[in-house]
């Protein structure tokens, strides 16, 4: 009388896929992010407002790392 379809004892069949899929954007993060901060540091240093810079450096982020068209 089990309430789901599937039983406990079934392995997740994507999880091997979302695993891997986890592991590349969080080395890609890991790797962009310091570069990104410096120079969103730079731009503030530079007289950008930081609010400015802060979004620009999401939007980057974003296309970089999680590779999105925008």
């Amino acid at each position: 009388m089990n309430a789901t379809p599937e039983s406990d004892d079934d392995p997740d069949p994507d999880a091997l896929a979302r695993g891997e899929a986890l592991r590349f954007v969080g080395r890609r993060a890991a790797i962009w992010s310091g570069p990104l901060l410096l120079v969103g540091l730079l731009l503030v240093g530079l007289g950008i407002p930081w609010w400015i810079s802060l979004g620009v450096m999401v939007v980057v982020f974003a296309v970089v790392v999680l590779e999105l068209d925008i």
